[in-house]
């Protein structure tokens, strides 16, 4: 098992998700092909790369 941060609680994982929002990071497409920095640009029902996590886009 991974020893990284695990979520404890849903504020941890709303924080994170607003933070994936926010800009701050890059998206990378699993190709690794870099998306640009605008959360609402990229399609729904796909998977990222996100500050080095995977991110699944509703």
């Amino acid at each position: 098992m991974d020893e990284g941060p695990t979520a404890t609680d849903i504020d941890s994982i709303r924080k994170g998700e607003a933070d994936v929002r926010s800009g701050r990071y890059p998206f990378y497409s699993l190709d690794g092909r870099n998306l640009g920095r605008d959360y609402n640009r990229l399609p729904s029902g796909n998977i990222y790369i996100v500050n080095g996590k995977k991110f699944y886009k509703n």
